[in-house]
C-alpha cells in the first residue's frame, strides 16, 4: 500500500426495527409515560442500549469507519461505535460526540498507515471535528452549511466576469483556546447546476489548487458511497441484540 494515504471517515447505520415502547397490554399501572408527538408512551425498560434514534423516527445501530479510498475496494482500517441519545431515554441517555469517536478513529488507523487526508461528508461540518483533524496533522476536507457571508461571496462569484472558484483564505478557527486557519473554497456544485458547493479545509491553498483538491474529494466519495451502499443493503439478517455481535458482523 503506497502512503501517505487518502481517508474517508463515515457513519453507517444498521435499521433496527422493533419499537422502544410498549404495547397497550404490558403497560403496567406504575408507568411513567413520556409524550412524543403529542402521544403519551411508555418505554420499554430492558432496550438495546446502543440503539439510536433519528428525527424520522428510524431506528439503528451506528458504525462510524475510517476507510482508505483508493482506486478499487476500498479498506476499513478502524471502527467505532456510535451511540447518540434518543427520545425514548429522556433525560438519561448519553451520546457519543463526532469529535471523540474521530479521535478515536485517527489513533487505530495511525498505527498502520500514515493518512495525509482525511475526507468526510457534511454531517461532520463542526468546529470540533475540523480542530480533531487539525490536531492529528492530517489535511481534512469537509463540506460547510452556507451562511449568509457565504451567499454573500457567492454572488460575488457570479458577477465576476471570469472565477467561477473562490477561496477565503487564513480564516480563523478556534476551539476552547486553540486556533488553526482554514480555508473557505467555493466551487460549481456537480450536483445541482448553477449552484455552488462550499467546502472547508486546514490547507492554504489557490483557486487552481482548490479545483483539483474537490475534484480528488468527489472522485474518492463515488468509490466510498458505493461501498457504503452495499454495506447498507447487504448486510446479514440477524436478531441479536447485541452491539459486540452485529460489530463482528458489520466487520466481516
Amino acid at each position: 500500500m503506497r502512503q501517505p494515504v487518502i481517508a474517508a471517515i463515515d457513519v453507517t447505520p444498521w435499521e433496527f426495527y422493533p419499537s422502544p415502547y410498549k404495547d397497550n397490554e404490558d403497560i403496567e399501572r406504575d408507568d411513567e409515560p413520556i409524550i412524543v408527538n403529542g402521544e403519551e408512551k411508555v418505554p420499554k425498560e430492558e432496550f438495546p442500549e446502543m440503539v439510536s434514534g433519528d428525527p424520522d423516527h428510524r431506528r439503528s445501530y451506528k458504525f462510524a469507519t475510517l476507510t482508505i479510498v483508493g482506486e478499487d475496494t476500498p479498506i476499513v482500517l478502524a471502527i467505532e461505535p456510535v451511540r447518540e441519545a434518543s427520545v425514548w431515554e429522556t433525560d438519561a441517555g448519553e451520546s457519543t460526540t463526532k469529535t471523540e469517536f474521530v479521535g478515536r478513529l485517527l489513533e487505530q488507523a495511525k498505527q498502520h498507515v500514515d493518512i495525509h487526508k482525511v475526507f468526510a461528508d457534511r454531517e461532520f461540518d463542526a468546529h470540533g471535528v475540523r480542530d480533531e483533524l487539525d490536531r492529528h496533522g492530517v489535511t481534512y476536507l469537509i463540506p460547510k452549511k452556507k451562511y449568509a457571508a457565504d451567499w454573500h461571496r457567492i454572488e460575488q462569484i457570479d458577477e465576476h466576469s471570469v472565477a467561477d472558484v473562490a477561496v477565503e483564505r487564513e480564516v480563523p478557527l478556534w476551539v476552547d483556546s486553540r486556533k488553526h486557519k482554514t480555508s473557505i473554497i467555493y466551487v460549481p456544485s456537480t450536483e445541482e447546476e448553477g449552484k455552488y458547493a462550499v467546502f472547508t479545509t486546514n490547507r492554504d491553498l489557490s483557486p487552481d489548487e482548490a479545483i483539483g483538491l474537490t475534484s480528488q474529494y468527489r472522485q474518492r466519495w463515488v468509490i466510498e458511497n458505493e461501498y457504503k451502499t452495499i454495506k447498507k443493503h447487504f448486510l446479514p439478517t440477524t436478531a441479536s441484540t447485541d452491539y459486540r455481535i452485529r460489530l463482528l458482523y458489520f466487520v466481516l
